[in-house]
């Protein structure tokens, strides 16, 4: 297990970070600039621990300036900051590598900043249930329910004229 993947202790805190119109994901290396005060601080704070952990979550609505509790999405992920790079205008430009995905089990309120304690189950993050997959097939209209509906196929099969081209490229290759 790598230093960047331990979970976190009962009853820490991990500093909150909500982000506007951005997901991370983990194992996801993304890049972006912090300039409200709360997440300047709670970016701060994150990064004065050796672990350099802290979570992120996505606002339900972009436009609010300060979000509560109530404007954030439950779900996020525990992120480690990767570098930092304080700009003149006061914001910070960050990289962060997403760890490990997490739900949002309580709120604490730190000076200038919110705090969140992450429950890691994975079945509880998803509230997955047996049926859900069928269910949601048995939702859906006749026109687009029907045989050729099966999430095995990602991607419409290759044309005919694009695997002639490929043979093509290969053999003047002299593959």
């Amino acid at each position: 297990m790598r230093s960047n993947e331990l979970t976190t202790r009962p009853g820490e805190v991990l500093p909150l970070v909500p982000l506007r119109d951005m997901v991370v994901f983990p194992h996801m290396m993304a890049p972006f600039v912090v300039g409200r005060d709360s997440s300047i601080r709670a970016l701060e704070a994150a990064l004065s621990t050796p672990s350099k952990r802290l979570f992120l979550s996505a606002q339900k609505d972009p436009q609010l300036d300060e979000p509560q509790p109530g404007d954030i999405h439950s779900v996020g992920v525990v992120a480690t900051v990767a570098q930092s790079l304080k700009l003149p205008n006061g914001h910070i430009k960050v990289m962060v590598e997403g760890v490990r995905r997490g739900r949002i089990a309580g709120f604490e309120e730190r000076p200038g900043y919110l705090g969140v304690a992450v429950e890691w189950s994975l079945l509880r993050i998803l509230q997955v249930r047996p049926t859900a997959l069928s269910s949601a097939r048995e939702t859906l209209t006749p026109e687009v329910r029907g045989p050729q509906w099966n999430f095995s196929i990602i991607q419409p099969p290759v044309k005919a004229s694009f695997s002639t081209r490929a043979v093509r490229v290969t053999e003047g290759m002299g593959v």
